[in-house]
């Protein structure tokens, strides 16, 4: 265990894995912090930090942050589209992924002898997600686009994901139901649509936001990482998102040289500031019934279970959602 939550998620776990994954937590930012959470607290010292955009810039610190669940992710979009999918019978099926990013579910799902296909706004991005999958002998379709604008194919796909909140950078209600529309355009018939995404409790956050606090290793680096929310408006509906970022050496005995190519990174310190958009439950909802063509089959967690089926109400304690959606003939 590397670390370990204050007195507000008592009993949980800030570390890594028996595979060296690294395990965060979200909370809100409410309580005393205990030991260990005021070292990863230290990195909020804005003025000790190069701000950057993760989008674009140092995407290895993005993929880092967010690789933990990618093996969870995959199995669930290809658990969901043998439960539901009835565009094809059965598996490689063809995904798309709009708001791809770095590529790390792409080449996660390609492994497992799917057609991956990827939109992003970045080009950086796409490169990053092009070489990495050069690098395991994969291909995929890359488009330079934006998820809410541009046409991203025509009955061509089986199942298209969104995870990790991606969907939220979608700023208004006209582009968050134009995405959907494309979407459902890019999905053949009985294709799926799965979305996963944080969700707002207006009342529990109104004061203090939210922050997910990570510990990630790579390669001999141990990547310290806190996001740090806003409170949450329900007028604006708008939340201020700041990541601080810092990079040590990973001193454990077991831990390996780091490499000539990320040893760059050992020492410093990044900031990035971004906005998103909130949802509560009944939000959400709203949005997708204005897109018909895709129609909800299922409400699921983060905890990735699709023959599990969550509570589709909103408190305190159940602040994420994944959601199946399907295209309808």
């Amino acid at each position: 265990m590397r670390g370990e939550m204050g007195e507000e998620g008592a009993g949980e776990e800030v570390g890594v894995d028996e595979g060296g994954r690294g395990v965060g937590v979200l909370e809100g930012v409410q309580g005393e912090e205990s030991e260990a959470e005021s070292e990863v607290s230290s990195v909020a010292e804005p003025e000790t930090f190069e701000d950057f955009d993760w989008l674009r810039e140092h995407l290895l610190l993005y993929d880092v942050i967010f690789q933990t669940d990618t093996a969870k992710e995959a199995a669930f979009i290809e658990g969901a589209a043998a439960l539901f999918c009835t565009s094809r019978v059965q598996g490689p099926y063809d995904i798309l992924e709009p708001g791809c990013g770095t590529g790390r579910l792409m080449l996660a799902l390609a492994e497992h002898g799917h057609h991956v296909a990827g939109v992003d706004a970045s080009a950086t991005a796409l490169e990053f997600c092009r070489e990495r999958l050069t690098q395991h002998g994969l291909t995929g379709q890359l488009q330079l686009g934006d998820m809410a604008k541009d046409e991203m194919g025509n009955a061509e796909y089986d199942v298209a994901h969104c995870m990790v909140s991606s969907f939220k950078y979608l700023l208004t209600e006209d582009e968050a139901v134009r995405h959907l529309e494309l979407v459902a355009a890019a999905l053949r018939p009985g294709g799926l649509y799965i979305i996963g995404m944080h969700l707002v409790d207006y009342e529990y956050y109104a004061e203090q936001g939210e922050r997910e606090r990570w510990r990630e290793l790579r390669e001999g680096l141990c990547i310290d990482a806190k996001i740090l929310s806003s409170p949450p408006c329900p007028v604006t509906r708008r939340e201020e998102v700041d990541t601080f970022i810092e990079v040590k050496a990973d001193t454990s005995p077991e831990a390996p040289p780091i490499p000539p190519a990320l040893s760059k990174y050992q020492g410093r310190r990044f900031h990035c500031h971004w906005q998103m958009r909130t949802y509560d439950l009944e939000q959400l909802l709203a949005t997708l019934q204005a897109v018909p063509a895709l129609q909800l089959l299922s409400f699921h967690d983060f905890s990735y279970d699709i023959n599990v089926q969550a509570d589709a109400r909103l408190d305190s304690d159940q602040l994420t959602a994944l959601l199946v959606l399907q295209k309808q003939a």
